[in-house]
């Protein structure tokens, strides 16, 4: 999360994707996993893991080999847009910093909208 940029895109054994967006985690993760607090650890330390976009299909093997091709031009990691949408709601210069971003996804840009109004 501290080094994946959105935007970002890897080649993941012959698969290319881009990094679209930090996970966002809902209640049912202490459910799933059978352990209460889960939920609160992962937003209190924004280590959601992430989602991309495939580019280009591909197979990806055990093992396989994760090379970073391309580096965002917009240098917002997935651990500040996590930061920005789980404790600092309120920052409307960086909200809009985040949705001028093209790669990122359009769920997460109307998340990050409707919190502008």
């Amino acid at each position: 999360e501290d080094d994946v940029c959105i935007g970002d895109i890897y080649k993941i054994g012959s698969t290319v994707v881009q990094i679209t967006q930090g996970r966002i985690p809902c209640s049912t993760i202490d459910r799933f996993n059978q352990v209460k607090g889960i939920f609160k650890e992962v937003i209190g330390t924004g280590k959601t893991g992430y989602f991309g976009r495939v580019l280009e299909e591909g197979a990806i093997e055990r093992g396989a080999r994760i090379m970073l091709i391309d580096r965002s031009q917009s240098e917002m990691t997935v651990a500040d847009l996590n930061h920005l949408f789980f404790h600092d709601r309120g920052n409307r210069e960086l909200i809009e910093q985040a949705v001028s971003i093209q790669e990122l996804a359009e769920a997460m840009r109307e998340n990050f909208l409707k919190l502008l109004k």
